[in-house]
């Protein structure tokens, strides 16, 4: 897992240009654009906002088991 601060940059740059200057936080900066995945910087340093909807739609979408593994021992689940 590589944390993607491209995705995370751009999305701080819409929020700039849209005039929203609120820290919303990590998780949702780098949410809003197209949604979470094993790259977001919060969720691979220990502090996803929401970790158990996050492994549950990484479930449902069947991310890769050895991905899914690596987060969970992140969060001890």
């Amino acid at each position: 897992m590589n944390k993607n601060y491209v995705k995370m940059g751009l999305s701080r740059s819409f929020q700039d240009v849209s005039g929203d200057y609120n820290n919303h936080g990590d998780c949702h900066t780098y949410g809003i654009m197209s949604g979470c995945d094993d790259g977001c910087p919060a969720l691979i340093e220990g502090k996803c906002e929401n970790i158990e909807d996050v492994l549950k739609d990484f479930e449902k979408r069947e991310y890769d088991k050895e991905i899914l593994n690596e987060i969970r021992k992140i969060y001890k689940r």
